[in-house]
């Protein structure tokens, strides 16, 4: 709906309203006002079944820009409360075609973690006395005043286990770990102990194999 005042020959003041089935922009609708369309808008419902055509105004282009598709029972929430705002709020009357276009706004709002109120509070807060197109106000306020992303959760920490290394502590693993880090710093010292210490007695072997082939050998 778009609405002007304008003042008569006589300085009396008058109203013109225009209501249209599709979303106009100012410029089209001073189209229609002026006489400049061919036919005038119409608000006259449709009867079901029967075909309908746009009567003023331009098709909508898609334009690439990714629309938010949050779950179905929060796209419901935001029409609902929609809704009630446009039944609340004269300047903010919306039709059912607005509410269900503006809806996924409405529900991405609740999914950042906005209520009812803050929702209410964007859309009517500051607005001027005459809405031209309560639904362009009503996205622009949506998309402008949008929260922000609610923040990644925390993971939970792992529980708390018994070292494994017989120390007597606990420990909070990080990954897999069962053992604390002494412990764990223990065993890899032992480990390389033992491989050093296998490695000499292998040496010490093949010494004394070589010892024992050059005293059997024959003069």
């Amino acid at each position: 709906m778009h609405e002007w005042q304008r003042s008569g020959l006589r300085g009396r003041w008058f109203t013109t309203q225009l209501v249209s089935n599709v979303p106009l922009t100012e410029a089209e609708a001073l189209a229609v006002r002026d006489g400049q369309e061919n036919r005038p808008p119409t608000v006259a419902v449709p009867a079901v079944g029967e075909p309908t055509c746009r009567a003023v105004g331009r098709s909508q282009e898609k334009t690439g820009a990714k629309t938010p598709h949050p779950p179905h029972p929060l796209t419901e929430r935001g029409a609902d409360a929609l809704a009630a705002v446009s039944h609340s709020e004269r300047r903010l009357r919306l039709s059912g075609r607005d509410i269900r276009a503006l809806a996924p706004l409405a529900a991405t709002w609740f999914e950042r973690g906005a209520t009812l109120t803050d929702l209410r509070e964007a859309l009517t807060s500051g607005l001027p006395d005459t809405v031209h197109s309560p639904a362009g106000i009503a996205r622009d306020r949506l998309v402008r005043k949008m929260p922000d992303p609610l923040p990644e959760p925390v993971p939970r920490p792992n529980p708390l286990r018994d070292c494994s290394g017989g120390c007597g502590r606990t420990l909070r693993p990080v990954a897999d770990e069962t053992a604390c880090r002494d412990c764990r710093t223990q065993r890899a010292e032992a480990d390389v102990s033992g491989a050093v210490s296998a490695t000499k007695r292998g040496a010490a072997a093949v010494r004394a194999t070589f010892v024992g082939v050059r005293t059997a050998a024959p003069s």
